[in-house]
């Protein structure tokens, strides 16, 4: 069990929540809280001796929906569109959201002379619940009603989030349900035994004239060392190269299932005229993605919270701003993830990290940290506006006086004393205000060795850095692109499947992993399935 805090408004149901719950919860009360000059329930469920804790609905959440001026803004930042003025409507979507899961989708449909209501399922509004749920995680909020309407011009926007709805009965009591299933949840939370894959981009280069190839020009499109779906316009070739490593529960034996696969990958390319680029914008018109997949844990708001502030920033603060800020215009955006059909789910916010082996190794190790302590990980920086508008330009000086903070938590879980040592490369780059190279050729940082031959038939099938080419909606995958390690100096400017056994033998695991170790720092390994999904769109 856990220490489960819920502030609802004080009315019918925010009564009726305290009720029901005190029926078979003895260890309840509640104290009243104003916001905004209006009473709300701090409803708190208490269970002693647990360490856990959590948060439904925090006040700064809920001051993120009664402003209508704050709510607006921080779906503008995240371009997700809202409805403003007189617009034409053909459909309204009531849809009761909690924690990631919909409880109904109440459907409006208006016509000339009447409106028809149903309760409509997850499938046939697709769209009005993805644009639901991104919106409601934004504000900060855990649970709420959020009111989709779908316009004569076929654009899905937000009308309104209501982090107090009137809920009828059905609902009611699947929330209830939910509530209960949550307070009883510790034995899940706590997880050291989580499995990671990843599929990490990358993308070819002539060393001498800077044109881009192919990579199905020598990798195939499916297997360990591949293809992503995405085609240069009016050809068949496929730009961005990724690999797809087995995936593991030790972060540095999927580091060394990654260095395996760079090791395939370079015997089907093994050219010294051919330069291998990471990061987040390598090539221009290219957006590429470090994609990290979990298994044997489910995805929830608090754990994609977890990853946004604790491995997202940590990343924002040594990618080019420049080109990341280009790349979250259409990836990398906050909430950016994918269930996939393994049980688990892949987190897709970062740029590809493949830039050296110590950046990767450093940034699998804080992502097992993070999923394994999530429900200790509580901070959510993007409660604001003001760090919604620097993460998408790119300020990096905003997140620099929070990083502490970050870091400090980070250091107090009980995994970190595990991978103290290869978390210090991203700790040590931040404070030197180090930034990862797009620029070199990749295969160095890795030790993975090359010879002298040159590939000769670069000159008919590449294109130039600067071909523009976007990822469009009708590719029927995507993914991102890597990155690599740049010195700036102190003026620089600001503009993705396991079990859990007990968490002693996995970190004993970790450190027989390290001690029979021949490579230092970062070999990677993945596998798993080849997934390749498109973006989320909003409209």
């Amino acid at each position: 069990m856990m220490n489960l805090g819920i502030y609802y408004k004080k009315n019918k149901i925010g009564n009726k929540i305290y009720d029901k719950l005190s029926e078979s919860i003895s260890a309840i009360e509640y104290q009243e809280f104003k916001i905004k000059n209006q009473i709300y329930l701090n409803i708190q469920l208490k269970k002693e001796g647990s360490n856990l804790k959590r948060v439904l609905n925090t006040p700064k959440a809920i001051v993120n929906t009664i402003s209508r001026d704050t709510l607006s803004e921080i779906l503008q930042h995240n371009n997700v569109a809202q409805i403003k003025g007189r617009e034409s409507i053909n459909r309204t979507y009531e849809i009761l959201i909690f924690d990631l899961s919909v409880i109904s989708i109440r459907q409006i449909t208006h016509t000339r002379n009447k409106k028809t209501v149903k309760y409509a399922s997850k499938k046939d509004a697709k769209k009005a619940v993805e644009i639901a749920l991104r919106a409601l995680y934004l504000t900060g909020l855990d649970f709420g009603m959020v009111k989709v309407v779908f316009t004569s011009r076929h654009a899905y926007k937000i009308r309104t989030i209501n982090p107090s709805p009137i809920i009828r009965e059905r609902d009611f009591s699947l929330f209830i349900k939910k509530i209960k299933r949550l307070y009883d949840n510790e034995g899940t939370a706590k997880n050291a035994n989580i499995k990671m894959g990843a599929d990490p981009e990358f993308m070819l280069i002539n060393a001498n004239s800077g044109r881009l190839i192919a990579a199905s020009k020598y990798f195939p499109r499916e297997g360990t060392v591949g293809c992503d779906s995405i085609r240069i316009p009016n050809r068949q070739q496929r730009p961005i190269a990724e690999i797809r490593p087995a995936p593991e529960e030790s972060p540095l034996e999927l580091l060394d299932n990654i260095k395996k696969a760079l090791n395939n990958a370079n015997k089907m390319a093994p050219y010294k005229n051919v330069k291998w680029i990471a990061g987040s914008l390598p090539v221009s018109g290219y957006p590429i993605g470090g994609h990290i997949h979990f298994s044997k844990i489910k995805s929830n708001y608090s754990i994609l919270r977890a990853l946004d502030n604790y491995i997202c920033i940590p990343i924002f603060l040594i990618e080019n701003p420049r080109t990341a800020t280009i790349r979250r215009k259409k990836y990398g955006f906050l909430f950016d993830y994918r269930e996939k059909d393994y049980g688990g789910f892949e987190y897709r916010t970062p740029g590809s990290w493949l830039v050296s082996q110590e950046v990767a190794t450093a940034i699998l190790c804080l992502a097992k940290v993070v999923a394994s302590h999530y429900y200790e990980l509580r901070r959510n920086f993007f409660l604001n506006v003001e760090a919604h508008k620097a993460f998408y330009s790119g300020n990096q000086n905003y997140f620099k006086p929070i990083f502490r903070k970050l870091w400090s938590d980070i250091e107090q879980t009980s995994s970190y004393i595990f991978y103290e040592k290869e978390l210090k490369t991203l700790y040590t780059m931040i404070f030197n205000n180090d930034l990862w190279n797009e620029k070199d050729d990749l295969r160095k940082a890795w030790e993975v060795s090359w010879n002298n031959k040159k590939s000769s038939s670069n000159k008919n099938k590449s294109r130039k850095t600067s071909t523009t080419s976007t990822r469009s909606n009708s590719s029927r995958n995507t993914r991102r692109r890597p990155r690599s390690v740049t010195t700036r100096t102190n003026s620089r400017s600001t503009n993705r499947s396991s079990n859990t056994g007990n968490t002693n033998s996995s970190q004993n695991q970790e450190q027989n992993n390290r001690n029979r170790s021949t490579v230092t720092q970062g070999r990677i390994t993945v596998s798993g399935p080849t997934i390749h999904t498109q973006p989320l769109r909003f409209y």
